[in-house]
C-alpha cells in the first residue's frame, strides 16, 4: 500500500514533510495512521466516518421499502410519496425524508422519458 510505503520512505530519510508531498498524503494522515499501525494493522490505513453508520434517527427499512417501490413503479416524487403513504398507509413521514431515502437509493432524478407533474397546492 502506498502509507506503508511512505513509512519506508520517511524512515529512510527522516523528513516526513517531504515523503508526505511525495506521496500525496497529508501529513496529519500519516502520523495518526503511523501511530495506529502498530494496533490495528492494516485496517489503520482506512479512513474512518466520524459519525455511526445507524444512526438512531434513521427511517425504518419497512417504510423505506415503500418508498423505494412509489419511486420506481409510479415516478412519484417526494411530496407525492410522503402525502400517499400518509393518507393510505397511515404513515407519517416528511418529504425530506422520503427525498434522503431516494436519494441514498439513486432515485433522485426522473427517468428522461416521464411524465412531469405539477403538484397542486392551495393557499
Amino acid at each position: 500500500m502506498r502509507k506503508l510505503r511512505a513509512f519506508g520512505h520517511a524512515e529512510q530519510s527522516w523528513d516526513v514533510s517531504r515523503t508526505c508531498l511525495y506521496f500525496g498524503i497529508s501529513r496529519d494522515s500519516f502520523c495518526r495512521s503511523k501511530k495506529e499501525y502498530p494496533e490495528r494493522g492494516q485496517d489503520a490505513f482506512i479512513i474512518s466516518k466520524p459519525r455511526p453508520k445507524n444512526f438512531a434517527l434513521r427511517t425504518p427499512p419497512e417504510i423505506e421499502k415503500k418508498v423505494i417501490y412509489l419511486g420506481k413503479r409510479y415516478n412519484l416524487r417526494q411530496v407525492r410519496i410522503a402525502w400517499y403513504l400518509e393518507r393510505y398507509d397511515d404513515v407519517k413521514i416528511l418529504a425530506g425524508g422520503v427525498y434522503c431515502v431516494l436519494k441514498g437509493n439513486a432515485l433522485n432524478r426522473l427517468p428522461e422519458n416521464a411524465k412531469r407533474r405539477r403538484d397542486q397546492i392551495s393557499r
